[in-house]
């Protein structure tokens, strides 16, 4: 498991460092909305946590086990992403009002989905530190999951800015889906499925800003 281990840290690693460069010349540097600006700090909690790990590798010869500083990554990357849409976008197309109940309790199903592929990781008997500190995590994926879900379904009722940003909002749907999937492969040692899900998740960090920044580049208000 190890070498699997190291080698999705690195593609992970390289992906969201890349992303991250990306994002620093094309949208902080050129002064965007501050909406992508937090995308690409979420980019850089991956890349934050991947150095770490690659690190931790090259000064100790392993990849640490249990609760270590690169799940904070993790955690500040979906903080970004709940923060971005919950603060800055919600309200714009949500209003409350009862005619879009039935897309508020859709959205809920993402962390449905999420919660059921992740609770094999309660079942696999890793570490208790280890299990503590993804399950923290996950709270944070799953709500965030629950709002990309929400966007990507909801009706623009003024302005079009949701619906120009559907493309960005099942990326990082993927995203949430590919982190739990990482977290519970892990735990249960499913090595195969654990390095496809890195992919995914280093596909995402690539993806993301450019189709969000071509995306937003629509938006008229």
């Amino acid at each position: 498991m190890l070498n699997i281990e190291v080698l999705a840290t690195v593609i992970v690693f390289l992906a969201s460092l890349a992303a991250f460069i990306y994002g620093v010349v094309t949208i902080l540097i050129r002064k965007k909305a501050l909406y992508l600006k937090m995308i690409v700090l979420a980019v850089a909690c991956i890349l934050i946590s991947r150095l770490y790990l690659v690190l931790q590798y090259l000064t100790r010869g392993e990849i640490p086990d249990g609760f270590h500083v690169g799940i904070l990554g993790g955690v500040g990357c979906f903080l970004f992403l709940l923060s971005s849409n919950y603060g800055q976008m919600d309200s714009l197309a949500d209003d409350g009002s009862a005619q879009f109940a039935k897309y508020r309790l859709i959205s809920w199903l993402a962390p449905v989905v999420l919660i059921i592929v992740y609770i094999p990781t309660f079942m696999a008997g890793g570490t208790l530190d280890k299990v503590v500190g993804y399950t923290v995590a996950m709270v944070f994926v799953v709500i965030s999951a629950r709002f990309h879900l929400k966007h990507l379904i909801f009706p623009d009722v003024d302005y079009g800015i949701i619906k120009c940003i559907r493309g960005y909002n099942a990326l990082a749907l993927l995203l949430c889906l590919a982190v739990t999937v990482t977290f519970m492969s892990e735990v249960n040692s499913f090595t195969y499925l654990y390095l496809a899900a890195n992919i995914v998740i280093a596909g995402c960090c690539v993806a993301i800003l450019p189709v969000l920044r071509k995306e937003a580049a629509k938006w008229t208000i």
